[in-house]
């Protein structure tokens, strides 16, 4: 999870240009919900701090939620399906699978489902107070703490100069 990339992307069942094994089998698209709806295919290239990218195609999928009040939802969510990483993401064995991103832009995870009404775009994260109890992340604001909640504001682009 990164609150400071937009995009999603995951290692993708592709030829591979320079490709790290993660911890689980690679993202297989399905024809069902495949790539850009139209004929052009839609690539990406995401950089970050330490100079690691990431490149590849978009892609779009359902996303299986469990939400608050316990049904199911499968929203439809675009994301990157990945097929060359460099730098740190390109080291064997990898640690993840690939980047969920976290930040406001509208390819961010919470963007997405906001804009599809599955929450509001609200992202939490409740910090464990010692090593024996446990922190835990949410979306939306259908489950609100009713303790000791502290709200930060998200920076933007435009705070940070």
């Amino acid at each position: 999870m990164d609150t400071g990339s937009d995009l999603t992307w995951i290692q993708c069942d592709a030829p591979c240009t320079s490709c790290a094994k993660g911890p689980h089998p690679l993202y297989k698209p399905t024809k069902k919900h495949g790539y850009c709806e139209s004929c052009r295919q839609c690539d990406y290239e995401i950089e970050y701090a330490d100079h690691s990218s990431s490149m590849g195609i978009l892609a779009r999928d359902e996303l299986q939620l469990m939400i608050a009040n316990g049904t199911l939802s499968k929203p439809k969510f675009v994301f990157g399906c990945a097929y060359d990483q460099q730098g740190q993401l390109s080291v064997s064995p990898a640690r993840t699978d690939g980047i969920l991103g976290f930040n406001g832009a509208k390819i961010g995870l919470p963007s997405q489902l906001a804009s599809q009404g599955i929450i509001r775009n609200v992202v939490g994260h409740c910090i464990a107070r010692d090593e024996d109890n446990n922190g835990y992340m949410f979306l939306g604001d259908d489950f609100l703490p009713q303790w000791g909640m502290t709200w930060v504001p998200m920076l933007s682009s435009t705070d940070m100069r």
